[in-house]
């Protein structure tokens, strides 16, 4: 595996710098802290899916992967140049995957979603189906606002707070009471090919007049005020039945 190599380079220069230690106890601190720096470093195991058919036949274009991590996280990971391990050659277009897979589970890559292009942060999917789900709480909202472009001054305070309340009406609750953003990605709407994206399919966000409108073509008895009242948990349940329909 590449962390094994990586690991065996970086053997030979920690026993290199041993010399110049008189202590071997600093020798094993200093071995020990990089180690485990390194091995975050690497992510290793991964499945790139290039588009969102792939993704949906559980067809990765790429089985045999590791990327260079910068941020792992329980809800998202941030990983950048993907690399195949048997090779050790960066994958083309790698970044510009629809999903990936690590451990398990099924991450959704950012610059798919509509409200903004963020590269290299792959969020975990809460729901997989005709209709995927992604969950953002509210303290993870930094990293698709535009607040920290405001600047300074009045005017800057203003628009920030303006744009606070436009968001505001994105916000769900679990039973926790703890604000949720809800991003919902129709499989079946297809985007085409464009530089920056692979033909695949878009996360938007959902207000709760914009998830009714989605909705309700699908289930003509959902009832607008019910749905206002709905928590995080009752709107997965809800889609989970809408996708067991349409797997049938």
């Amino acid at each position: 595996m590449q962390s094994t190599k990586i690991y065996n380079e970086f053997i030979v220069d920690c026993l290199f710098k041993e010399k110049n230690m008189k202590s071997t106890f600093t020798f094993a601190v200093i071995f020990v802290t990089c180690f485990l720096s390194l091995q975050a470093q690497t992510l290793d195991s991964i499945l790139l899916y290039e588009t969102t058919e792939h993704f949906i036949n559980q067809s990765p274009v790429e089985t045999s992967v590791y990327g260079e991590l910068l941020e792992l996280k329980p809800n998202f990971l941030r990983v950048y140049k993907f690399k195949d391990a048997a090779t050790n050659k960066k994958i083309k277009y790698g970044q510009l995957s629809w999903a990936l897979k690590y451990k398990g589970e099924d991450y959704f890559n950012m610059i798919y979603f509509d409200e903004t292009h963020l590269t290299n942060t792959y969020y975990k999917m809460d729901l997989v189906g005709r209709y995927c789900v992604v969950l953002i709480d509210e303290n993870e909202k930094i990293f698709f606002t535009d607040e920290g472009n405001y600047g300074l001054g009045l005017q800057g305070v203003l628009v920030s707070s303006i744009e606070n309340k436009r968001r505001a009406k994105y916000n769900w609750k679990d039973k926790s009471g703890k604000k949720v953003n809800i991003l919902l990605i129709d499989t079946q709407n297809i985007l085409r090919q464009t530089a920056d994206r692979n033909k695949g399919s878009s996360a938007y966000l959902m207000s709760k007049s914009s998830l009714y409108k989605t909705l309700k073509p699908l289930i003509p008895d959902l009832d607008s005020d019910k749905l206002n009242n709905f928590l995080i948990e009752d709107i997965i349940e809800l889609i989970k039945k809408l996708n067991l329909e349409n797997s049938k």
